[in-house]
């Protein structure tokens, strides 16, 4: 089962320190993620050691995260993931010649390296993050899954390449400082996490997604990216024409996922996206699937409860259903695991009840976990609807305007109405006031990233005494418009390109994983399928943007209840009652106001300490600023 990699490179002579040791201890750091601990593999030379954790379990295919090949003098590779195509690719490469000693994914890695050299992450189709040493050549490579459900850190230095699947392995090395990244702070604050290469440390930086990389035994490193975005379809058409290849396309994504027939579950918010997946999956196993709906004490009484809707579907459907009420007792215990997750803080306060989650899962014997993460970004979700109608509203009135009169407007007037617009809850989905829209409309930024909790660029000034940096949305749009030449794209593509760069592969798919992984269970995203999202795009867009999740509800409708299609999204629950009631918002705030902290990070004082009374006041959107800070209090407190 999926679990943990690392490994250490050196690119200069040995310096006699013993690698050994702290190889074992970072791969050992990984132990959440597998409870087996695998073999180090060190080159003839003695350059390169590789390692890693798995999960054994009887009911999933074995080795799949094991360092692996009979000959020392062969390629050895470490893997993070699943290989999806696994018997397609084992018949191509059997009638090439090979000829197979097991049937892990690791050897297949490696026999496609021996066939297709650097370009055999073209063939491959799954969740992954792997990292190969050929030692006859003296080369790491390496690759991270197109949309980043698996991550992969590494720490680059004229001496060495180190890697990981988690910051706090790479820590354990004693040649990877800790010393913090402070020129991405206004990053951290604009979106709850951090958008890819950089990371808070100074010294490590994240494989982007769809991204492969390699490294010479001179320290040559080059890296590119073999997997983007599939162009948008043109033209005109009707829903119905499509309908059959995208009922074919969710069957097959879906079922490639359950290879498992024991231990499969399916994280159940009574939602269109996950109803919809469970739907799907109850025909395809023989065995009861395990469905999961997390709550809080009483909320099963509110007329939208993800626990109700979820509930009767559970009924209908007979799935073997689970309630689990995050109570006071499960609340504690999620809090305490929060700092083990901080090493990359993800500032989504969901972050906990996810936890709760994995945990309960894992005891019932929950090995593989479905989400239904991905959905929203895909199928163009309300909130993205609505920026979208925000976006033209805004290009018509400017129409109507002498030029640069808006920007005029939206320079001027910030300052101002600042007391006005500090005591207005956020506009819409934006997570900013009015004049902050404006700002980032006249400055061709886009007006929306994706759902999170971020500091706009006024509070963001303000946090840091003065010091903003390099915006953060400037360098968005330019990653944006460098996927695929998004500038001629139409702007549905703009908004689910700012989704899949960077909402969903930082916040939702790491949050996903470090979670799940976090108690040796294996998350999987059939939405975000490669071969889905090309189905998806093959759509023309003016079809996928009639009205939020168009498409997708049309196919539900046709497999789930009216009560489930109809149903308004809530989102996963993050209780305002709950997280801030005394004792915990006790913790949060001694630890956001720590003065240790705040002088580490260079936070004003006087800013941070009204967004903490704001929350203790229980003030209208005032959970999530607050609890971004508190994940990002727990990474200088246990990291730095």
């Amino acid at each position: 089962m999926t679990g943990g990699i690392v490994g250490y490179f050196l690119l200069r002579d040995p310096d006699g320190s013993d690698r050994t040791r702290h190889v074992t201890r970072a791969r050992d750091t990984l132990a959440h993620r597998g409870v087996e601990a695998l073999g180090l593999y060190t080159s003839p030379d003695g350059r390169c050691m590789l390692s890693g954790r798995q999960q054994s379990s009887p009911h999933l295919a074995q080795d799949r995260a094991r360092a692996h090949n009979a000959d020392r003098d062969s390629p050895w590779v470490v893997l993070d993931g699943r290989i999806d195509n696994v018997n397609e690719l084992r018949r191509l490469l059997t009638r090439c010649g090979h000829a197979f000693q097991s049937d892990s994914d690791s050897e297949l890695l490696v026999r496609l390296y021996l066939e297709y050299g650097v370009d055999l992450v073209d063939a491959i189709d799954g969740d992954f993050a792997f990292v190969l040493y050929d030692p006859k050549r003296s080369r790491l490579i390496g690759a991270r899954d197109p949309l980043g459900a698996k991550p992969l850190y590494y720490a680059l230095s004229p001496q060495r390449f180190a890697f990981a699947s988690e910051p706090k392995a790479l820590l354990c090395f004693p040649d990877v400082s800790r010393a913090p990244n402070l020129d991405e702070l206004p990053s951290y604050l604009a979106f709850a996490c951090l958008p890819g290469p950089p990371t808070l440390y100074r010294d490590i930086q994240k494989l982007a997604p769809g991204t492969r990389f390699e490294i010479s035994g001179r320290g040559e490193f080059a890296s590119d990216r073999y997997w983007s975005v599939p162009p948008s379809a043109s033209g005109s058409g009707k829903l119905a024409d499509f309908e059959g290849d995208l009922e074919r396309v969710f069957a097959r994504v879906i079922r490639k996922r359950c290879d498992a027939q024991r231990g499969v579950g399916v994280a159940l918010s009574g939602g269109v996206d996950s109803s919809l997946l469970v739907a799907y999956m109850v025909e395809m196993l023989d065995s009861p699937l395990a469905t999961f709906t997390i709550g809080y004490p009483g909320d099963e009484r509110a007329p939208n409860s993800d626990r109700s809707h979820a509930r009767a579907l559970a009924r209908q459907l007979g799935t073997d259903h689970h309630e689990l009420v995050l109570d006071r007792a499960g609340f504690a215990r999620a809090f305490e695991e929060l700092p083990c997750l901080a090493d990359d803080p993800n500032g989504s306060a969901s972050v906990l009840p996810l936890l709760h989650l994995a945990r309960c899962a894992r005891d019932l014997g929950v090995e593989v976990l479905q989400t239904g993460d991905g959905a929203d970004g895909v199928f163009f979700d309300a909130v993205s609807s609505r920026a979208l109608r925000w976006e033209g509203w805004l290009a018509g009135f400017e129409g109507w305007l002498p030029a640069g009169s808006l920007a005029l407007f939206a320079r001027r007037m910030g300052d101002p109405l600042e007391w006005l617009l500090e005591r207005l809850p956020p506009l819409g989905p934006f997570d900013a006031d009015t004049i902050e829209v404006l700002r980032r409309f006249t400055r061709s930024e886009l007006i929306y990233w994706g759902h999170g909790p971020g500091f706009h660029s006024r509070h963001r000034k303000r946090l840091l005494g003065g010091r903003n940096g390099t915006e953060p949305h400037c360098r968005l749009a330019n990653r944006v418009n460098e996927e695929g030449s998004s500038g001629n794209r139409p702007s549905i593509d703009r908004l689910a390109l700012s989704n899949l760069l960077l909402h969903l592969p930082e916040r939702v798919l790491m949050r996903a994983d470090r979670t799940a992984m976090h108690y040796g269970i294996e998350p999987r995203f059939p939405f975000i399928d490669p071969e889905l999202l090309r189905q998806v795009f093959a759509i023309p867009a003016g079809l996928r943007g009639i009205a939020p999740k168009h498409i997708l509800q049309a196919h539900a409708r046709r497999r789930l209840p009216a009560s489930i299609t109809r149903r308004k999204k809530v989102g996963l629950p993050t209780a305002r009652r709950v997280f801030l009631a005394p004792e915990p918002f006790g913790r949060i705030r001694d630890s956001v106001l720590d003065p240790v902290f705040l002088d580490l990070t260079g936070l004003s004082v006087e800013p941070v300490k009204a967004f903490v009374e704001r929350a203790e006041r229980m003030r209208p959107y005032s959970l999530a600023p607050t609890w971004s800070l508190y994940m990002l209090s727990l990474w200088a407190r246990h990291w730095l």
